[in-house]
């Protein structure tokens, strides 16, 4: 991993990235959830004396603003408690309104906009997020929209290149579902992914291998963030250049200090194998290795393991012991060859 990208983690969270991205995606799932991540961006924003403004529509303020940290050092507005059907919800122009005029300058952050779109339409709020985003890039650096967006087909029309040319797209990612997806598909972890495993983590993403995983209590995936839990981010980073030049991906790893509710990030090989499997042995053939599974790092699995070995051997086949067990005599019957008549 070069020493760039092993920075890409560390300078979305600083707001230090030398060609400024000014949009921010934030992944939410159900399962795992990314206020965390959010927390820590509001976090170091205040710190640097800088003072976000913060939209919630879904969580209370006190949730999303970083543990110790005084409300009053951040600029909110609160419209959690405005729900369709149980409160006097205006039109959207008016919501529009009072965000679009909360928005002064520097970092903006907006949690979970998709409910937005549910109480209104989803084009609407597309336009207002572009509006927000276009306001954003007049302030220039280090202004930047920072979204966080649970799966769905808002959040699929808003990474779109059609969208915005520059993204920025963070994921968090439980370090046993990263260890059972590199088992399975035998696909060693590297901080800089290979793009068979990351296009594994993204089906992950969209099946939500890891939210049955945890009802299962399977392979260790537990539901959100354990109590000093070390968190992996998949970071991917789409410059307006476009092309594999201008995207840069990497996992990189998160963990709890003794501040609380501050993270830091780590080097991935701290806190996960990055190969856990073991690797099958290559026989020289003509003084040539013959390349083997892990090597050809494929998408799929084509070995199994000994609990799949013995699922098999239980399978009933069928006509397996089709003619055992028969008795008696077999008699056969020739009948007899008439020969044609000649006319």
């Amino acid at each position: 991993m070069s020493p760039k990208e092993s920075q890409l983690l560390n300078e979305v969270l600083e707001n230090t990235q030398l060609q400024h991205q000014p949009f921010v995606v934030i992944r939410d799932q159900s399962w795992f959830p990314a206020k965390p991540i959010l927390r820590e961006l509001v976090r170091r924003a205040v710190a640097r004396g800088e003072t976000p403004t913060l939209v919630s529509t879904l969580n209370p303020i006190e949730d999303l603003v970083p543990c110790g940290m005084p409300v009053g050092r951040i600029k909110t507005l609160d419209l959690s408690g405005e729900v369709a059907g149980y409160s006097a919800l205006g039109p959207f122009s008016e919501t529009k309104e009072r965000i679009v005029s909360s928005y002064k300058g520097g970092q903006m952050f907006i949690d979970a906009i998709d409910v937005l779109a549910e109480d209104y339409t989803a084009s609407s709020v597309i336009c207002l997020v572009r509006e927000l985003l276009t306001s954003v890039k007049a302030h220039k650096s280090p202004s930047r929209l920072v979204l966080l967006l649970s799966e769905g087909s808002l959040l699929s029309h808003l990474i779109s290149p059609t969208f915005s040319t520059t993204l920025t797209l963070l994921t968090p990612h439980s370090s046993a579902l990263l260890t059972h997806l590199s088992k399975l598909y035998l696909s060693p972890i590297s901080e800089n992914p290979s793009p068979n495993y990351w296009m594994v983590l993204e089906n992950a993403v969209k099946r939500q291998t890891g939210k049955e995983l945890a009802l299962r209590g399977e392979e260790d995936v537990e539901f959100g963030w354990a109590k000093g839990e070390v968190v992996v981010i998949q970071v991917l980073v789409r410059k307006a250049t476009g092309g594999m030049k201008g995207t840069s991906r990497s996992l990189e790893a998160l963990t709890p200090t003794s501040l609380p509710g501050a993270l830091v990030v780590c080097p991935l090989s701290s806190i996960l194998d990055l190969t856990p499997f073991s690797l099958p042995q290559s026989s020289s053939v003509l003084g040539t290795t013959e390349p083997t599974h892990a090597s050809l790092d494929l998408p799929f699995n084509l070995a199994l393991t000994d609990k799949q070995k013995q699922k098999r051997d239980q399978v009933p086949l069928p006509y397996a012991h089709e003619g055992e067990g028969a008795s008696g005599d077999l008699i056969w019957i020739d009948e007899e060859e008439t020969d044609d008549e000649e006319i």
